[in-house]
């Protein structure tokens, strides 16, 4: 089952990283519009959609003319992508700092548990302050190499 959901989100996104994703574009499609185009179900294209908004990649806005969907992906989706990673890792470290108190903190696995959710809790921290600062250098005016 994982495979064919790989697969057809390929097939939303495109095959490779330079083409513009098919989401994208003038041509505002809902899923039964975009199914053929992309050989696969309607249906295929809606449960990719739904995995693509809870990894905040893409959202969906109804059309206020009629009941069809819209995809929308954000200019700066991939600073949100990277914020909702730190809020997962974030749920993740105390969770394993209560599972490290529950089990108590002389214990291996207290121990080890304790280590995982302050890595977790400094990465997420690195990874939320290097988001926000590569979102401002690509905000501003282009002027020269970032890097």
């Amino acid at each position: 089952m994982r495979t064919k959901k790989w697969t057809v989100k390929s097939k939303i996104w495109g095959r490779n990283a330079t083409a513009r994703p098919p989401l994208t574009g003038p041509a505002r499609r809902g899923p039964r519009r975009r199914g053929p185009r992309l050989q696969v179900s309607p249906a295929s294209i809606s449960k990719a959609v739904g995995y693509l908004e809870a990894q905040e990649l893409v959202r969906r806005e109804r059309d206020p003319r009629s009941r069809a969907e819209r995809y929308v992906i954000d200019d700066d989706v991939w600073y949100q992508a990277m914020v909702a990673s730190a809020r997962a890792n974030a749920l993740l470290a105390d969770t394993a700092r209560q599972s490290a108190r529950t089990l108590g903190p002389a214990t291996p696995a207290g121990v080890r548990l304790e280590n995982m959710g302050q890595f977790l809790t400094r990465v997420g921290e690195d990874l939320v302050r290097s988001a926000e600062h590569w979102r401002e250098v690509y905000a501003a005016p282009r002027t020269g190499e970032h890097g």
